[in-house]
């Protein structure tokens, strides 16, 4: 194993949920608070997933099809992450009295 983290890796379903789950966190610092880190998922989605179905190169129509599910797929982890993410930082705040 000559890489940690390799291309193949990171175009499998937890790769791609992995990074969209990053980038939604990286960027929804810079949007308004009011702003639904949802849909900044969505866009990230829609993105890494056209970059799975080139990467793939499958361009009939049985490999655009499954690229379009797989954007949905890969938004419902991504948003799942995240929920389940906050509900634990929301629940040790909770717990611990902090604010931060």
């Amino acid at each position: 194993m000559n890489e940690f983290v390799s291309i193949e890796i990171l175009g499998t379903i937890a790769g791609c949920s992995a990074i969209i789950t990053l980038l939604t966190q990286v960027f929804k610092k810079y949007l308004p608070e009011k702003f639904d880190t949802k849909w900044l998922a969505l866009v990230f989605s829609v993105i890494i997933g056209g970059l799975r179905i080139i990467y793939v190169g499958q361009y009939d129509f049985a490999g655009i099809v499954s690229g379009i599910i797989n954007v949905f797929i890969l938004l419902s982890i991504s948003i799942g992450i995240y929920e389940i993410g906050g509900t634990a930082v929301n629940k040790i705040k909770e717990i611990t009295g902090g604010s931060k």
